[in-house]
Protein backbone atom coordinates (compact mmCIF):
# COMPACT_ATOMS: atom_id res chain seq x y z
CA UNK A 1 0.00 0.00 0.00
CA UNK A 2 2.86 2.51 0.73
CA UNK A 3 4.81 1.57 -2.46
CA UNK A 4 1.49 2.50 -4.59
CA UNK A 5 1.10 5.83 -2.22
CA UNK A 6 4.28 6.64 -3.04
CA UNK A 7 4.79 6.15 -6.86
CA UNK A 8 1.36 8.29 -6.98
CA UNK A 9 3.32 10.70 -5.24
CA UNK A 10 5.88 10.61 -7.48
CA UNK A 11 3.97 10.44 -10.47
CA UNK A 12 1.90 13.75 -9.31
CA UNK A 13 5.09 15.67 -8.34
CA UNK A 14 7.20 14.81 -11.68
CA UNK A 15 5.04 14.30 -14.56
CA UNK A 16 2.00 16.34 -13.86
CA UNK A 17 4.54 19.38 -13.75
CA UNK A 18 5.58 18.35 -17.47
CA UNK A 19 2.18 18.39 -18.56
CA UNK A 20 1.75 22.19 -17.45
CA UNK A 21 4.97 22.83 -18.71
CA UNK A 22 3.94 21.48 -22.64
CA UNK A 23 0.81 23.48 -22.11
CA UNK A 24 2.82 26.52 -20.98
CA UNK A 25 4.93 25.87 -24.26
CA UNK A 26 2.36 25.74 -26.91
CA UNK A 27 0.76 29.15 -25.22
CA UNK A 28 4.10 30.74 -26.31
CA UNK A 29 4.05 29.13 -29.41
CA UNK A 30 0.77 30.59 -29.84
CA UNK A 31 1.90 33.94 -28.95
CA UNK A 32 5.21 33.79 -31.21
CA UNK A 33 2.77 33.27 -34.24
CA UNK A 34 0.49 35.59 -33.70
CA UNK A 35 3.67 38.13 -33.45
CA UNK A 36 5.14 36.80 -36.33
CA UNK A 37 1.68 37.58 -38.00
CA UNK A 38 1.76 40.79 -36.89
CA UNK A 39 5.25 41.66 -38.00
CA UNK A 40 4.34 40.14 -41.59
CA UNK A 41 1.07 42.85 -42.09
CA UNK A 42 3.19 45.93 -40.79
CA UNK A 43 5.97 45.24 -43.23
CA UNK A 44 3.24 44.64 -45.75
CA UNK A 45 2.02 48.20 -44.41
CA UNK A 46 5.19 49.51 -44.77
CA UNK A 47 6.27 48.31 -48.33
CA UNK A 48 2.47 50.42 -48.83
CA UNK A 49 3.59 53.10 -47.56
CA UNK A 50 6.62 53.52 -49.35
CA UNK A 51 5.25 52.98 -52.41
CA UNK A 52 2.23 55.60 -52.32
CA UNK A 53 5.45 57.93 -50.89
CA UNK A 54 7.16 57.07 -53.98
CA UNK A 55 3.87 57.57 -56.26
CA UNK A 56 3.48 61.08 -54.52
CA UNK A 57 6.61 62.03 -55.30
CA UNK A 58 6.60 61.66 -58.33
CA UNK A 59 3.80 62.94 -59.30
CA UNK A 60 5.47 66.14 -57.73
CA UNK A 61 8.37 65.67 -59.62
CA UNK A 62 6.03 65.43 -62.95
CA UNK A 63 4.64 68.58 -62.15
CA UNK A 64 7.99 70.76 -61.28
CA UNK A 65 9.36 69.18 -64.20
CA UNK A 66 6.05 70.89 -66.22
CA UNK A 67 6.24 73.85 -64.91
CA UNK A 68 9.78 74.22 -65.60
CA UNK A 69 9.28 73.36 -69.38
CA UNK A 70 6.23 75.52 -69.12
CA UNK A 71 8.36 78.76 -68.26
CA UNK A 72 10.79 77.70 -70.26
CA UNK A 73 9.01 77.82 -73.04
CA UNK A 74 7.36 81.28 -72.74
CA UNK A 75 11.29 83.21 -72.22
CA UNK A 76 12.05 81.37 -75.57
Amino acid sequence: MKSILFCVLLFSLLVLPVVGETSEIEAIKTDIASIKTDIAVMQAEIKNLNAKIDDRFNSVEDRFDSIEKTSTDRVI
